[in-house]
């Protein structure tokens, strides 16, 4: 295995690179009303093809990244092939690297900070 530097530095490197490329996006509170995939669905739809001026494509193969395990949007995002969800203490750089973009909360900011740093 790799020293936990080397993995930390891989995903400050990684991130910084999506950044970089303009594939990261910021989602500020993500509320359902009902765990039902088609509300999962219109909202990433609907973020996806602002991001790619207004493009639509079927497969935007996104990782959406939240603060913490909420069960209610995993479940309801399971049917969305394109969109894989996890909380921000489980994003690894398998998941990062496979996905094109990156839609991240801002509390997972700040536990990319704690887990990534120096």
């Amino acid at each position: 295995t790799l020293p936990l530097k080397m993995k930390k530095m891989a995903m400050r490197v990684a991130l910084s690179a999506k950044a970089r490329d303009g594939q990261v996006l910021a989602l500020e509170g993500f509320v359902i009303p009902e765990v039902k995939t088609k509300y999962v669905a219109e909202v990433f739809t609907k973020v996806m093809v602002d991001k790619t001026e207004g493009k639509k494509k079927a497969n935007y193969n996104t990782l959406l990244v939240l603060a913490e395990k909420e069960l209610d949007v995993m479940r309801a995002s399971r049917n969305i092939p394109a969109l894989k969800v996890i909380s921000a203490d489980q994003l690894n750089l398998l998941d990062l690297l496979s996905k094109k973009y990156l839609i991240v909360m801002p509390k997972a900011v700040e536990v990319f900070k704690k887990r990534f740093a120096k």
